[in-house]
């Protein structure tokens, strides 16, 4: 079993950093992993400044949580987004489909969702 190495401050300075970066992409499936699985060392960091910038963000990704249980998750992501335009890049076509959807859906037009058969063809 490989063991861990003590955290260091600047491993949650990086941490925060991470989850700041998920916010900015609208990618909020993303950062609730990053608030469950490691949230805690951010909350219990001895840096005042540091707890205080999470505390901040946990209450702006609460806000966004519950936008995204009514609107739907992924509501708030930004596909515009230059990191998430890396990703999408690297996506199978049907995601991709389903982001430029999301995208239509948000601009107010309508793009109607391929059928299996149309797909299969």
């Amino acid at each position: 079993m490989k063991t861990q190495r003590p955290r260091t401050p600047k491993d949650n300075q990086i941490l925060l950093k991470a989850m700041l970066r998920a916010e900015d992409r609208g990618d909020y499936r993303t950062l609730r992993t990053f608030i469950q699985r490691t949230g805690h060392h951010l909350k219990a960091s001895a840096d005042a400044e540091l707890a205080a910038e999470y505390k901040k963000l946990l209450a702006r990704a609460e806000q966004a949580f519950d936008y995204e249980h009514v609107h739907g998750e992924g509501s708030l992501f930004k596909p515009e987004h230059p990191a998430n335009q890396r990703i999408i890049s690297n996506l199978p076509d049907r995601r991709m489909e389903a982001v430029e959807r999301e995208k239509a859906r948000r601009s107010g037009r309508v793009i109607p969702q391929m059928s299996e058969d149309v797909i299969q063809s």
